[in-house]
C-alpha cells in the first residue's frame, strides 16, 4: 500500500475473497501447531472458526515453545515491567472449542495434511503438510519504533498468500496480543478461499529505542488524560464537525465543502443525508459533552448548512451512525447502538421526532456501523463485529445475506470476515449505487489516530462465496488547512456531508 500526507490520491488497490482450492485440500485436513501445547487466544480463536465449518478436518498438534520476537534487553525490560502493571484487557471471553485432542507433531507425518497452520514459529518440517503457512509480524518492535501501524503477512514458502496492517496499539504487549488474535481470522478467511498472491513480503520493523517508546507512551498518557479532563469540563478536544457541499458519490471535491456552524463546544459526526417530504435532511450523531454520549440529532439542509436541528432520538446508552432510508414508504434507521449488544432498525412515526423499535437482529453481539442495501433483488448488511478481547471494530468487515429490512433469514458470508485490514475495513457511510457501480465508503485507521482519512472502494464482485472490491480514491484530511481527520461521508439530491476532525 502506498500512503499519502495529503490531498486526494487515486489508487487501484483490490482486495479480494473468493476462489476456492488450495493445493491438495480435496481432502481438507488442517493441522494446527500450536506452541508449548497451549491453547493461545490466537489459537483458540482459528479453531474455533474451523471448528464451525464442516468443510474441514482439523488436528492439532503440539509444537515448540513460541519464537520469542527479538528485541533489545532494555526493551525486554520494559516490556516485562508493562505486562506486570498492564495487563491484556479481557473485554470478551474467548470462545470454547470442545472435543480438542492435542497430538505430537510427529503424528503430523504421513496424515495427509492439505495444510500445517504454524503458529510456534522457529524451524518447521516441510513435511507435515502440502503447504505449512506461518503468520509473520513484527508488532513489538512496531511499537518501540513508534509505526502507526502494524504489517501482518501470511506466508508459505516463499509465496504471500495474504497481508493485513492493524493499527498500533499504545502499549507494546497490547499490540502484540492484538495482532495475534486478530491475525487468526485472516488465517481461517484464506483457509477457505485458497488463493495464494506472489506479493513481496513486508519490510521488516527497525528494533526501536526503548527510550523512545517509554517517552512516546508517556506522551500519549498526558494527551489522553488531558482528553479526559477537557471532557469533564464540557469541551472537546480536536472534536468532529461536519462539512457540506455539492457532488455525488463518485464525482465530488472536497475542498469545496464549507464548515456546517454548530453550537460552541459540540461534537457533530456520522452524517447521512435523506430526502424527505420535499427537503433535504442530515441525521448525524451529535454527542453531548455533559454526560461524552451520543444521541442521534437532525436538520434540515440548505444553502445556509443545516438548521432546525432537533433531536429525534435518544437512549440512555450512545447512539451514533444513523443510517437512514426509505423502504416501501417508510423511513427507517439503522444506527449504532453497540452497548445495546444487538442490531436495531427503528421506524418513524412522525416525522423527525418519533420513532419506535421496527426489527432486532444478533442479539447478544458487539455490532457497530451497520448498513443494508439491495442489489438485484437481494438485501446485504454490512457491518463490524467485535470478538476480541480490545473492543476492535475497525480491522474486519462481516457480511450478511438478509431477508431486508426485518432483518430474519440472515446468511453469513462464508468468507467472514471478507475484509481484514485496518486501512480500508470499517465502514465509513452508506454503499452508493451510481451508474451500476457499488461504492463503499471506508475508514483508514492506519493513520495514527481514528479516523484519520477516507477510501472510496468499489465493490466488483459480491456473492455469499466472493467478496471483491478496490479502492479507487484516497481522501486524506490535507484538503483544508488545519484538519486531522475525516472519516465519514454520504450524498443524496446533488448534496455531500463529511465530518471533518480539526480546525
Amino acid at each position: 500500500m502506498r500512503r499519502v500526507r495529503a490531498g486526494v490520491q487515486t489508487e487501484a488497490m483490490v482486495f479480494q475473497a473468493g476462489r476456492f482450492g488450495i493445493s491438495g485440500l480435496a481432502t481438507r485436513a488442517v493441522g494446527v501447531r500450536v506452541p508449548g501445547g497451549v491453547l493461545t487466544p490466537q489459537a483458540v480463536r482459528l479453531l474455533a472458526g474451523l471448528a464451525g465449518d464442516a468443510a474441514f478436518a482439523v488436528r492439532v498438534f503440539a509444537g515448540p515453545g513460541a519464537e520469542v520476537e527479538r528485541v533489545s534487553p532494555a526493551a525486554r525490560a520494559v516490556l516485562a515491567l508493562e505486562r506486570r502493571l498492564v495487563p491484556v484487557p479481557q473485554r470478551v471471553a474467548l470462545p470454547v472449542v470442545p472435543g480438542i485432542t492435542l497430538e505430537p507433531e510427529a503424528a503430523a507425518r504421513g496424515a495427509g495434511l492439505a495444510v500445517m497452520v504454524d503458529l510456534c514459529g522457529g524451524p518447521v518440517d516441510a513435511a507435515l503438510a502440502d503447504e505449512v503457512w506461518r503468520v509473520e509480524a513484527a508488532p513489538l518492535r512496531a511499537v518501540l519504533a513508534g509505526a502507526l501501524f502494524t504489517e501482518v503477512v501470511l506466508v508459505t514458502g516463499g509465496r504471500v498468500i495474504a497481508r493485513a496492517v492493524y493499527d498500533t496499539k499504545p502499549l507494546a504487549t497490547h499490540n502484540a496480543a492484538y495482532v495475534a488474535e486478530k491475525s487468526a481470522q485472516m488465517v481461517l478467511r484464506e483457509l477457505k478461499r485458497g488463493q495464494a498472491g506472489s506479493a513481496d513480503r513486508s519490510a521488516i520493523v527497525g528494533p526501536g529505542s526503548a527510550l523512545g517508546y517509554v517517552l512516546r507512551t508517556a506522551g500519549k498518557a498526558v494527551k489522553r488524560l488531558r482528553k479526559r479532563v477537557a471532557a469533564r469540563r464540557g469541551q472537546f478536544v480536536q472534536g468532529f464537525s461536519l462539512r457540506l457541499g455539492h457532488g455525488t458519490a463518485a464525482e465530488f471535491d472536497p475542498s469545496t465543502l464549507r464548515p456546517v456552524a454548530m453550537p460552541p463546544n459540540s461534537l457533530w459526526a456520522d452524517p447521512f443525508l435523506i430526502a424527505h417530504e420535499g427537503a433535504v435532511h442530515c441525521f448525524f450523531e451529535d454527542v453531548d459533552p455533559a454526560v461524552g454520549r451520543g444521541h442521534i440529532s437532525v436538520g434540515r439542509v440548505s444553502a445556509a448548512g443545516i438548521t432546525d436541528v432537533r433531536v429525534a432520538i435518544k437512549q440512555p446508552h450512545h447512539m451514533s451512525y444513523p443510517f437512514v432510508f426509505h423502504h416501501d414508504g417508510q423511513l427507517l434507521m439503522m444506527p449504532e447502538v453497540h452497548a445495546a449488544g444487538r442490531l436495531e432498525i427503528w421506524r418513524c412515526t412522525a416525522f423527525p421526532e418519533e420513532w419506535v423499535l421496527h426489527a432486532t437482529a444478533l442479539e447478544g453481539t458487539s455490532v457497530c456501523d451497520s448498513v443494508l442495501f439491495e442489489r438485484a433483488g437481494e438485501w446485504w448488511l454490512f457491518t463490524h463485529i467485535s470478538r476480541d478481547r480490545f473492543g476492535d471494530f475497525c480491522s474486519d468487515l462481516h457480511v450478511f445475506r438478509v431477508d431486508g429490512p426485518g432483518l430474519t433469514g440472515l446468511v453469513p458470508h462464508r468468507l467472514n470476515p471478507v475484509v481484514t485490514d485496518a486501512s480500508v475495513a470499517r465502514g465509513g457511510g452508506r454503499v452508493h449505487q451510481q451508474g451500476g457501480r457499488m461504492l463503499r465508503f471506508s475508514q483508514d485507521n492506519t493513520t495514527g489516530s481514528y479516523g484519520g482519512a477516507l477510501n472510496e472502494m468499489e465493490i466488483t464482485r459480491l456473492d455469499l462465496e466472493h467478496y471483491e472490491e478496490r479502492r479507487v480514491r484516497h481522501i486524506t484530511p490535507g484538503f483544508a488547512p488545519g484538519l486531522t481527520g475525516c472519516h465519514h461521508f454520504d450524498a443524496a439530491e446533488g448534496w455531500v456531508v463529511m465530518d471533518v476532525r480539526g480546525a
